[in-house]
């Protein structure tokens, strides 16, 4: 059987709240890849990813998380202030788990990147994927 190296998969950018999030939606659509973008009981959920992900070759989570960060920075008033609003902004680091460590053994966000999610309010999450999971 041949041994599967671990690997990055994407960051899902998760914006969560109790206001209507409809506009900052309509702006999100055209900067980024929506996975959800909805009303669930008594809240609104934003799920997206960078388009830099779609890329031939993959990413990073730096150059996900970063491109991310810059559509957010760059929002309009009305749809900034809608981000404010969320009582949760998530960068989620997606990895595949496989039979071996990751080539680089393992990764790095710089404390510009991460001063820039705090500055938003935001926080990091990191999910792994079983390897069972890789068929």
């Amino acid at each position: 059987m041949r041994e599967r190296q671990s690997y990055y998969l994407n960051t899902d950018l998760d914006l969560i709240s109790k206001r209507n999030l409809s506009g900052l939606l309509s702006e999100l659509e055209s900067k980024c890849c929506i996975l959800h973008g909805e009303k669930h009981d008594d809240s609104w959920f934003i799920r997206a990813e960078s388009l830099s992900g779609e890329e031939e070759g993959g990413s990073d989570p730096s150059q996900d998380i970063g491109s991310l960060l810059d559509v957010l920075e760059n929002l309009d008033e009305k749809s900034s202030m809608l981000l404010r609003s969320c009582e949760t902004i998530e960068f989620n680091i997606g990895w595949q788990a496989g039979d071996e460590r990751p080539a680089a053994n393992s990764f790095t966000l710089e404390p510009e990147l991460l001063a820039r999610i705090a500055a938003l309010g935001g926080r990091l999450a990191t999910t792994i994927y079983p390897a069972s999971e890789y068929d």
